[in-house]
């Protein structure tokens, strides 16, 4: 079984968010920015934690401000979430190289706590050549563990097509875990809206 050590998540927090009209990435959830939220939910699974930034550089990275957190800037963030993921394994495993393991999480899934991604690392480290891939529904996807076999993949990976382009053609390798709050990440303020009065919490 691998041990935290040999493990990293790549929070990634590169996007325009022009659906969403502003960045989306320091939206309120309860007093703290979104990425800052999720980022210590990460930091919460006692592995190191890689952010990338790219359109809105300045403001994440000022919203993750005093957070023990890799800051990693995706200069090609226009081409998609694909070189954003590349950009985050790659500098993972520059600063690791016994990394076994990659958790991939996006900066706009709330919903997803501490305990979340604690269960995706402990299946991880109990079958580390599978993918561990949260299901919602009929869906499978972020976030996601890969095994180092895939890290060449992700390495590879450019435009729009994100992490799931990898698990569907490792379909035989993927281990889904139900995940009820993966199935939301924040597109448009619509969204935004429905989680606040969802969760309770003061918003923007």
């Amino acid at each position: 079984m691998q041990d935290r050590a040999s493990i990293a998540i790549v929070l990634l927090a590169a996007g325009e968010a022009s659906r969403f009209g502003s960045p989306k990435q320091i939206v309120s959830i309860g007093e703290r920015a979104m990425v800052r939220h999720c980022a210590i939910n990460a930091l919460g699974t006692q592995v190191s934690v890689f952010v990338v930034t790219g359109a809105h550089r300045d403001a994440v990275e000022t919203a993750l401000g005093g957070l023990h957190v890799a800051l990693v800037h995706n200069l090609e963030w226009t081409a998609g979430m694909g070189a954003s993921i590349a950009r985050g394994v790659r500098a993972a495993r520059e600063r690791n190289a016994s990394l076994r393991g990659v958790l991939i999480a996006l900066a706009d899934q709330p919903s997803i706590s501490t305990a979340d991604l604690a269960l995706l690392l402990r299946e991880h480290m109990q079958t580390p050549e599978h993918i561990v891939a949260s299901r919602f529904g009929e869906r499978v996807g972020p976030p996601c563990v890969f095994p180092a076999t895939c890290f060449d993949e992700l390495e590879s990976l450019n435009g729009t097509s994100g992490a799931r382009a990898v698990i569907e053609r490792h379909a035989e390798l993927c281990r889904p875990v139900d995940m009820p709050g993966a199935a939301l990440d924040i597109d448009t303020r619509e969204d935004y809206r429905r989680f606040v009065e969802q969760s309770g919490l003061p918003h923007s």
